[in-house]
């Protein structure tokens, strides 16, 4: 992919995919629209991994499962039932989607005892026809809130301050960013733990972790997945006590530091927030906003804070989906 012809969909001074008709078609540059592809692939990717991590440890806690039958794999924590887990990322946008697909997708949570799922539409799903099918099946896009897509190139990483060290974290340090992530997203009080979601990561190859320390004490965390030369930011936490301080930040340059290194040019993350004037000053583009069609109205969901791909710091205008995902940048 050739970085420089993306920026040939500008609109507002910043590359975007924004348009009134979901049918993507000829009316969005083919670069752009190429990109857009790109990273609804990799964030498919990204969460997969995920749950395929959770369900990989012993005992499987938060009885995660994927099924890889159909266009899209679709994913479900059982123990939790919430949608902002329980994702259909992806759908319409490689290949037209069809009316069954909907019923597939209905019939997997319905078999596996989900009440809360959403379907995410972008700008790329085809057909035009899908909100309309989705609204037929009782999906709501009123209650959730949506995404922002968002993309940045890893040369001239955001200035990190001289008095912040961020280290790259092992296996060693799972459960001191396990206890950070639980602060961060509220997630002590949950009817499940979601320890096992925060850490099932941490140590893996693919995916690398970063934190910032107060003397010996883990403070802020973040995470980086690379693929196919892009590289996905996500799983970021603040301790409350430690927000506004830019660790975030820091963390951020390190990751655009080491995605370079292994050969990406492009770094993306999702927020539930549009990217502040700071953000898009500080190399960030907004790409297209998602609509999140959620099975119940959102307010009926279990109640478990928070995802994973982003945290609710909104001091720091630095990224943070995937959850996916309620940080201001």
């Amino acid at each position: 992919m050739t970085v420089s012809v993306w920026i040939s969909g500008v609109a507002n001074g910043e590359p975007s995919l924004g348009r009134d008709d979901p049918n993507n078609g000829d009316c969005v540059d083919s670069e752009l629209s190429e990109l857009a592809q790109e990273m609804e692939d990799h964030e498919l990717a990204v969460w997969t991994q995920c749950v395929d991590a959770v369900a990989a440890l012993p005992g499987n806690p938060l009885d995660a499962v994927i099924d890889r039958s159909g266009p899209v794999p679709l994913v479900a924590l059982r123990a939790v039932d919430r949608g902002d887990f329980n994702r259909v990322i992806g759908l319409g946008v490689r290949q037209p989607a069809r009316p069954e697909d909907l019923e597939r997708i209905r019939s997997f949570y319905q078999g596996h005892q989900q009440r809360n799922f959403w379907v995410e539409v972008t700008p790329l799903s085809r057909p035009s026809e899908m909100p309309e099918w989705l609204t037929a099946h009782a999906m709501d896009s009123e209650g959730p809130p949506q995404t922002f897509k968002m993309w940045r190139r890893v040369e001239n990483p955001p200035e990190m301050p001289r008095e912040i060290e961020v280290r790259r974290l092992g296996s060693d340090d799972a459960e001191a960013l396990i206890a950070v992530n639980i602060a961060a997203w509220g997630a002590w009080s949950t009817p499940v733990s979601m320890a096992s979601w925060f850490g099932a990561t941490v140590g893996s190859a693919e995916v690398k972790h970063y934190g910032v320390f107060d003397g010996e004490r883990l403070v802020a965390t973040g995470a980086l997945f690379i693929r196919d030369s892009l590289g996905w930011l996500g799983f970021d936490a603040t301790h409350p006590r430690y927000q506004g301080r830019k660790l975030r930040q820091a963390i951020s340059s390190v990751r655009m530091e080491d995605a370079a290194g292994r050969g990406c040019q492009i770094v993306h993350a999702e927020s539930t927030v549009r990217p502040s004037r700071r953000a898009i000053g500080d190399g960030w583009h907004l790409l297209y906003e998602k609509r999140n069609y959620a099975s119940v109205p959102v307010g009926a969901e279990a109640a478990v804070t928070g995802g994973g791909a982003t945290d609710r710091d909104g001091a720091d205008d630095t990224p943070a989906n995937h959850p996916k995902r309620r940080s201001r940048r």
